[in-house]
């Protein structure tokens, strides 16, 4: 039996400002990051669940801002780690 891939949702903020946080702009379909670690939790978009980190545990993705290729949300990794 296989158990559902746990999934954690990102939090969506407004636009940040300009030069104030790094924001990468996610250019294809979803993940954005795909790691090594299959038992890591993938992180998903608040607004719409698309996963945007996959298979990740690193905190090197600490404090970065995703916006979502599929529905533009600024999502914000700064929490999710923790």
């Amino acid at each position: 039996m296989n158990t559902p891939k746990r999934q954690i949702k990102l939090l969506v903020i407004p636009k940040p400002a300009e030069r104030t946080r790094t924001v990468l702009l996610q250019a294809t379909f979803p993940p954005l990051f795909t790691g090594e670690e299959a038992e890591a939790p993938d992180y998903v978009c608040g607004k719409c669940d698309s996963v945007l980190i996959a298979n990740t545990i690193k905190l090197w993705l600490l404090n970065i801002v995703i916006r979502c290729f599929n529905c533009g949300a600024y999502n914000d990794t700064r929490d999710a780690f923790k």
